[in-house]
Formats: structure tokens, C-alpha cells, sequence
């Protein structure tokens, strides 16, 4: 059987479904001797090809420059050329223009066709959002199987896109392996430098993008007692969304980290004193597993997907709440005795997630007939 994965990486900065990715990929090798399979990557970034190394697994560099067309025309001309027998991308709501071969659509949220306004905010164009609303909704007209991310996400996708539940199968993720390798003490004082770190600091990582509910994570730390805000200090980790910036001005107890290069997110985590993560919508929310992984204690929200990830081993608050999130912050931040008890059961909690898991059920679905 002939498995092309498409694992093509958009952007330079790498995103939880590259970090799907490429650890799906490095499992499948494992697990997989048998099939042969074209693993489609971007010719520029190197975070998922690097991962790949069985002789039945054949990466294939491309340069895309306007992938919802490519996806749209270019896909399915390749995976006639290649004589696929199953399509697969862990990209949300990504797949080929037309059915060519057993088709299988990664659901991961289902934001840019349910909430569009939400997803696209008030920069973007309506050709853009008319392009990218296309290129998502077509390829769910013929997949024949589709993978959600979490239970909430399936439920969504029955609700919001009309979908078969007996057709979408939920496949966990898990934390890279980078995040549960503890730094060396010279990494920790490079990293510390490199970003300008306070001392202490709460970690957050998100874009301006609304949803991420960044603004209100801003004002619970700002209803924080002075002196704890100046003792712990935000650092905020992320990008602009469509234009949209976060306002943090004039306040010297709130800073922008920027991007995080990919091999120190783990020390930041590490160093961080407490990994708040205050999303009013996720369709898994990966970084509650990094941040546990690292030995960070957590606060989140009771939003959407989120209590299927983080379970009973954070604090969790209304996202919509800034003083309940606040009184959550500061009863982290003055009590160590709280932070080690999060850290003890954050570690038991990311043993219940598991790439090989996910894999071998990823596995099974390509192995299903083709009944088309």
C-alpha cells in the first residue's frame, strides 16, 4: 500500500500540527515496515524532514507558494502520478480538491469554517476568506474517514460541519519528547539571556489572535498586588494576528518575548515560574502537555477541549473571568507547596497521552478498505 502524508509545513514557526507531524511520522516508522510512504515536506523548513529516515518512508521537498490552490489542483494531479492508496494530513481541514484515493481529513478545529469572523478577524480580506472557506469545506464532501484531536473537537464537527460521528475516529496527542528532557544549567543561563527573562516570570504563549484570550490573562495579572507583579512579572510569547496587537504599554511588569526559537521553548517553559495558558477555545490545547512535561506547574480555563487535556492536574477557571483568574495566579504564585503538587500530577497526566497510540490508530485507519 502507497501512503502519501501530506506533513508540508507553511510557515517558518513551527505549529502544535507540525509538531503532529513530525512526531506521527517518527512513530509510524517505528510501527510500520511494510507500506510504502511519500511524505510530502516544504523544501525550506527542515522540522519535519529531518525526522525521516526508514528506507520505506520517501520524503518529497516542494515549494508552494499559493497552497490552497496547490492543494486544490496540484494535490490530486501528484497523488495520481504517485498511484496513492490513501491520503492523509495532520493539517486541519486540509486535503486534496477532488478524490483520487482513500481520503483522510485531519479535523483539529473546526474555527475557520464554524467561526469565521473569529478566525479571520477584521484585517482580512473576503477573497481570502472566501478561498481558504473553500479550500477547507471541499475535501470534506468525500473523505472517507476523518481524524479529530479530542472528543469536544468531534462533537464540533458533528455540530458545525454536519459530519458522520461514526466516520471520525479521536486520535490524542502528546508532548514532543524535547519538552521532557530537563535543560543543564549553562542552557538555562544562555536562554535566560538570550530572551532577556526576569528572574520569576508567568509564561504565556499565544497570538493576539482573540480567541487565545490573551487580553484577559493581561488583566488578571494586572489585578495582581504590586509587589507580586513585580516579583513574578508576564511574559508574553506569540505573534500579531491579522494585524491585531496586544496593548501591554506602560506597563513595566508585562513584556513581549516575540517568537521562541523551537530548541529553547523547552528551557523557557522550564524556567517559567507558572505556564498560564488562558485559551477561550482550543481544539486539544498542546501546550498544557509541554508545559507538564517540563515540570511547570499549570493555570487554564475550563473552555472547550481543554479539561480533556489538563484533567484535574491544573488550576482551572472560567476563561471569560479575569478576577477568577487572578485569585487562581496569585494562589499559584504565593504558594511553592500548590506549584509541587501541579508538577507531580502534570507528570502523571502526560502518561496518559501517547504518540504511539496515536499512530498505531492512525495506522489502522489506512489500512481499511477502500469502499469507493
Amino acid at each position: 500500500m502507497k501512503i502519501v502524508i501530506d506533513a508540508y509545513q507553511p510557515a517558518k514557526h513551527i505549529t502544535g500540527s507540525d509538531r503532529f507531524a513530525k512526531n506521527i511520522l517518527r512513530e509510524l516508522q517505528v510501527i510500520d515496515q511494510d507500506n510504502k510512504y511519500i511524505v510530502i515536506v516544504n523544501r525550506e523548513h527542515e522540522f519535519v524532514a529531518d525526522s525521516i529516515k526508514a528506507p520505506n518512508f520517501k520524503v518529497l521537498p516542494l515549494s508552494v507558494s499559493k497552497r490552497a490552490i496547490w492543494l486544490m489542483l496540484g494535490l490530486p494531479r501528484l497523488l495520481q502520478e504517485h498511484q496513492a492508496d490513501v491520503f492523509f494530513s495532520p493539517y486541519n481541514l486540509s486535503g486534496p480538491g477532488r478524490r483520487v484515493c482513500r481520503t483522510i481529513i485531519s479535523i483539529l478545529d473546526t474555527i475557520p469554517v464554524s467561526q469565521p469572523d473569529l478566525y479571520f478577524g477584521s484585517h482580512s480580506s473576503k477573497l481570502r476568506r472566501a478561498v481558504v472557506s473553500f479550500t477547507m469545506r471541499r475535501p470534506l464532501r468525500f473523505a472517507d474517514q476523518f481524524v479529530a484531536i479530542s472528543d469536544f473537537t468531534k462533537a464540533m464537527a458533528v455540530k458545525d460541519l454536519g459530519l458522520d460521528a461514526n466516520k471520525i475516529e479521536v486520535v490524542y496527542l502528546q508532548a514532543d519528547p524535547i519538552f521532557f528532557t530537563p535543560s543543564s544549567t549553562e542552557v538555562k543561563e544562555a536562554v535566560h539571556k538570550k530572551y532577556k527573562l526576569p528572574t520569576s516570570f508567568v509564561f504565556t504563549m499565544g497570538s493576539s489572535e482573540p480567541r487565545k484570550n490573551i487580553a484577559t490573562l493581561v488583566k488578571a495579572h494586572q489585578l495582581l498586588p504590586t509587589e507580586l507583579r513585580g516579583e513574578f512579572p508576564l511574559v508574553i510569547s506569540g505573534a500579531r494576528w491579522h494585524g491585531q496587537d496586544i496593548d501591554i504599554s506602560a506597563d513595566p511588569n508585562i513584556s513581549m518575548a516575540g517568537f521562541i526559537d523551537d530548541a529553547d521553548l523547552p528551557t523557557v517553559y522550564q524556567l517559567a515560574t507558572v505556564f498560564a495558558f488562558p485559551s477561550s477555545y482550543e481544539g486539544f490545547g498542546l501546550p498544557i502537555l509541554e508545559a507538564m512535561a517540563s515540570k511547570t506547574p499549570v493555570l487554564t480555563t475550563t473552555a472547550t477541549s481543554i479539561p480533556e487535556v489538563a484533567g484535574q492536574a491544573a488550576i482551572s477557571v472560567e476563561a471569560d473571568d479575569p478576577n477568577g483568574m487572578s485569585k487562581a495566579l496569585r494562589t499559584l504564585l504565593e504558594q511553592p507547596k500548590e506549584r509541587r503538587k501541579l508538577i507531580e500530577a502534570g507528570e502523571a497526566q502526560t502518561l496518559r497521552f501517547s504518540w504511539k497510540v496515536a499512530a498505531e490508530r492512525l495506522l489502522k485507519l489506512f489500512s481499511e478498505p477502500d469502499t469507493n
